[in-house]
């Protein structure tokens, strides 16, 4: 290659290796302004593990993980020999140029109840070690001006304002170099030395969870904010309904659709509806009620939205339209129907409607039983930036289910015979409520790596299941511009019309399963599946009684006869479960 395309190459090269570096890394620091400050302050001495090739072995931190200054030991005095451990220490200040977190450069360190003496550095030998600092600590956020540490974290100047302000919560809430460029939180200690100070003893108690001290003494498990709402939209699937055969039709007006007969076909009923999946939405909000986020209080709430199964069949007569029971007529007591059309006899609609609504609220407190932070600090912020950590909750409190069905049938009918002109309108109504109240526990467990976490939830509802069922029927006539209403329909007569309650014992088991993924430090995303089973409900479906007394019905000519008793109620119970995913979103503050 020749010295001219060389010449042309080497501009090119050289910002290609310029862009590419890392901003990831820590990158090249300069020397801010040259004043110095003399500083005496306490805190906890850290290794710098997080970027061990930065050239600055140790930080010096607060309880809760916030950097105050980068230490660099001068070379008479050994920091590893206070590495995790609540110091005092006397240096000289001096900013970084791009970089918030000011250099301490450390003469004396101590136990941080014993105040120590000045011994003033030559300013000539500091500047010198100014001019020497970590060649690769800035970050791209510009040149900043000498920042004045807050007044909590500096000793007074006087020998007995020292002594007084020794104590362990000296050191008040600084700067944070989280989002810093090049710059990661470092993790704190562990929490056994937390406590401890500058020998190994045990410090000053810092009270209980709750005061002003306690965000200082126990910092809180898991990810920061007080108070959470997460908003999901539901996809899920219930148990279906189980249904009789409602409508038949058949091949002759001699084979009008009985049960079992040659030819019968069920046009409705004899299935499972309402098995299919549908939209809905749960609201989960909560607060800790302690600092240390070891005590709080959660509640939700979650509906499906109502969804129905419908069928609808008209005809004039052909095809055949029948609504088919088993008649238990003392002189029949064999299948039967009531017919809805015939050729020539008789025209009409039949149409059913079943409905189906799935709901739930609850509130718990929750006590923290376990926190397994890799990182001991707010600043690391599990979850987010932090390496890691999870935390497992015992929850106890209040469940509510609510599982409602109906089944309507109605029937509009006119007369085709001329010699008995008139229309009826025929309607069975069956209507079922289950509702539970109940004592709820389980435990809940969230694990975080990176921005990715995963969450366990399972509990158990035990209590007092209140069943209604209310049936309805009736029947209009109308003959000659006269209208009347008698009770009962087909299938609901007299002998089952009602509205009846009972208690029964029930236990609703349910499992939650959600992948999250952190978008910043208080909103992250949600992607879960949830299982509930409900031991015991009752269902509109399992109410219908298709044995039939003829001579019950409305506007039959004999007078009732044999057993009165059928159509009969009679609670008939069943297991009830629904399932599915959800996404949502959570907000933290």
């Amino acid at each position: 290659m020749s010295q001219k395309a060389v010449c042309r190459a080497l501009p090119f090269v050289i910002a290609v290796l310029v862009c590419c570096q890392p901003w990831s890394s820590v990158a090249r620091a300069d020397v801010g302004d040259d004043s110095n400050t003399s500083r005496e302050v306490i805190g906890w001495v850290v290794p710098n593990t997080t970027h061990p090739d930065m050239g600055v072995p140790y930080l010096l931190t607060d309880k809760a993980g916030s950097v105050y200054f980068y230490l660099r030991p001068s070379t008479d005095t050994q920091l590893s020999q206070f590495a995790n451990k609540r110091v005092r220490v006397r240096g000289s200040e001096f900013n970084l140029e791009n970089s918030r977190t000011p250099m301490l450069e450390v003469e004396q360190v101590g136990p941080p109840d014993v105040a120590l003496r000045r011994q003033a550095a030559p300013k000539r030998e500091v500047a010198a070690k100014r001019a020497t600092a970590p060649q690769h600590m800035a970050s791209a956020t510009g040149n900043r001006k000498p920042q004045q540490s807050p007044a909590e974290e500096v000793v007074p100047a006087s020998f007995s304002e020292k002594l007084a302000s020794a104590t362990e919560d000296a050191p008040g809430p600084i700067r944070n170099t989280f989002g810093e460029v090049g710059l990661t939180p470092t993790p704190m200690p562990d929490p056994e030395h937390q406590r401890a100070d500058f020998l190994d003893q045990e410090s000053d108690d810092c009270g209980d969870c709750g005061d002003e001290s306690c965000e200082a003494c126990c910092p809180p498990c898991g990810l920061p904010g007080q108070f959470w709402v997460r908003t999901e939209y539901l996809y899920w699937w219930t148990q279906g309904m189980n249904l009789p055969p409602l409508v038949t039709t058949g091949p002759s007006a001699n084979q009008p659709g009985y049960i079992g007969s040659p030819g019968t076909v069920i046009l409705f009923g004899d299935s499972r509806v309402n098995d299919f999946g549908r939209s809905g939405g749960r609201i989960t909000a909560g607060m800790w009620l302690d600092a240390c986020h070891e005590v709080g209080i959660q509640g939700d709430y979650f509906a499906l939205a109502s969804v129905s199964t419908n069928y609808s069949a008209t005809s004039g007569g052909d095809p055949i339209l029948s609504r088919p029971f088993f008649d238990t007529r003392p002189d029949l007591n064999a299948p039967n129907v009531e017919q809805v059309a015939s050729p020539g006899s008789i025209a009409g609609t039949v149409a059913v409607n079943v409905p189906t609504q799935f709901q739930s609220a609850g509130v718990n407190l929750l006590v923290n039983l376990c926190c397994c932070n890799e990182c001991f600090c707010d600043a690391c912020l599990p979850g987010m930036n932090g390496p890691g950590g999870c935390r497992v909750d015992f929850m106890i409190g209040y469940r509510f289910y609510r599982l409602s069905d109906g089944v309507d049938i109605t029937e509009t009918l006119a007369s085709l015979d001329p010699t008995a002109p008139g229309s009826f309108i025929v309607n069975d109504s069956f209507s079922s409520q289950t509702q539970f109240h109940g004592v709820e526990f389980g435990t809940s467990m969230q694990t975080f790596r990176g921005l990715w976490g995963f969450e366990a939830i399972s509990r158990i509802a035990m209590g007092n299941n209140t069943e209604y069922v209310t049936i309805n029927g009736s029947t209009q006539t109308t003959q000659n511009g006269v209208t009347t209403t008698d009770t009962g329909g087909l299938l609901a007569q007299t002998s089952n019309i009602g509205n009846y309650r009972r208690d029964q014992f029930a236990v609703v088991p349910q499992i939650g399963l959600n992948l999250l993924y952190q978008f910043t430090p208080g909103l992250r995303a949600t992607l879960g599946y949830t299982f509930v089973y409900w031991s015991r409900v009752v269902r509109a479906g399992d109410q219908i009684d298709t044995d039939v007394n003829s001579t019950l019905l409305p506007n039959n000519p004999t007078p009732p006869t044999g057993d009165l008793r059928h159509p009969q109620f009679v609670f008939r119970d069943t297991d009830f479960w629904a399932q599915g995913i959800s996404v949502g979103l959570e907000y933290r503050w």
